[in-house]
């Protein structure tokens, strides 16, 4: 009996070669698909407020997105984010931006004013 504890001392706690290759097969999985499924932020321009409203004023805003952001100190403090119309552009092209800047009432109406409005056949009102 004694032997028999000897040689279990002898190999002495043994990992199990399959599961160790099991889970480094797991974690080299899960690191992938999150670096591969987060958005390319190397794509995203970014540019001043400024910048954001003279391409507003000559028209060249594709879609726009306003938000505010009371945690830069200002309720006049938003983060701005959209496309540009870019020419000969192909349907998968975009050219994504992202601007962050104190923006007055009329400043975020004008914004607001550039980019056409989409409209739904089904949101549109009926007539009886």
């Amino acid at each position: 009996m004694s032997q028999d504890n000897n040689e279990d001392d002898k190999n002495g706690n043994r990992v199990n070669g399959r599961s160790l290759m099991v889970w480094v097969v797991l974690i080299a999985a899960v690191a992938l698909l999150v670096n591969y499924s987060a958005p390319s932020a190397a794509h995203v321009q970014k540019l001043g407020v400024t910048q954001v409203l003279s391409y507003a004023k000559e028209g060249k805003l594709k879609t726009l997105n306003v938000k505010p952001d009371p945690t830069a100190g200002s309720d006049s403090w938003y983060q701005v984010e959209g496309e540009l119309l870019v020419k000969g552009e192909a349907t998968d092209d975009k050219s994504r931006f992202i601007a962050a800047g104190r923006l007055t009432e009329k400043e975020f109406e004008a914004l607001r004013a550039s980019v056409p409005r989409r409209t739904s056949r089904s949101l549109r009102p009926r007539l009886a």
